[in-house]
């Protein structure tokens, strides 16, 4: 008889388990897909190399990849559309033509992007975050001691920059339209600075959305022939 109440006890503690979890992941899925959302690791902290998601209520989504290796993000934005309990993006990258997919599938409140890369296998964990990208950054950029014709406001001298580490490659120079305080062009020389990038507010729709500083310049080498 003890047993058999014993028995019955359990049940109904199973059953009032089984309600509670079905009713947090009915409640789970009846949150809003649309906000902001960064990348984690498995205990919950900030990846190194991160990723910054946002979904907007008109469907439409950006994708920011910070890669922490000294250059810009990758900036990439599209739409987004959901199936089920998972959701597509269909995105292009600022400038670029070709697009691509991905699919996240939506795991309580997080997001699982399972093909961030087509070269890379890496599941990246999204947690919905009331933070937005850091407003600075650090680059590391090489400058051409050359500037080109280009188009910003009005016609208008550029300097050549690259990004990174690795040494600059010729053939690869990309138009930079702004301008780095505390630095001046030497003739015949490539620079390679550190250049602290801080992202500007209420900016006018012509202007530069960034402010470039020198932190310090690395090095200069002859301008090869």
């Amino acid at each position: 008889m003890l047993r058999k109440f014993y028995y019955l006890v359990l049940s109904a503690s199973l059953i009032m388990s089984c309600q509670s979890n079905s009713e947090q992941q009915q409640e789970e899925a009846a949150k809003p897909i649309t906000g902001n959302y960064q990348s984690v690791n498995k205990d919950g902290t900030i990846k190194h190399h991160s990723y910054y998601l946002s979904l907007s209520e008109d469907s439409t989504a950006q994708l920011i990849t910070d890669t922490q290796n000294f250059k810009p993000e990758i900036q990439e934005r599209g739409t987004w559309k959901t199936t089920g309990s998972n959701i597509t993006l269909d995105l292009r990258g600022i400038g670029q033509k070709s697009e691509r997919i991905i699919t996240l599938e939506k795991v309580q409140d997080h997001l699982v992007i399972k093909n961030i890369d087509k070269n890379d296998t890496t599941v990246v964990t999204l947690k919905k975050t009331d933070q937005l990208p850091p407003s600075e950054k650090e680059l590391i950029m090489w400058i051409h001691p050359e500037k080109k014709d280009c188009v910003g406001v009005g016609p208008m001298k550029c300097i050549q920059v690259q990004y990174g580490m690795e040494e600059p490659v010729e053939g690869e120079w990309l138009l930079f339209y702004s301008a780095i305080e505390g630095f001046d062009i030497t003739e015949g020389k490539i620079a390679q600075l550190k250049v602290k990038r801080v992202t500007r507010e209420n900016v006018p729709q012509d202007a530069s959305k960034y402010q470039y500083t020198l932190m310090e310049k690395i090095q200069e080498q002859d301008l090869k022939d």
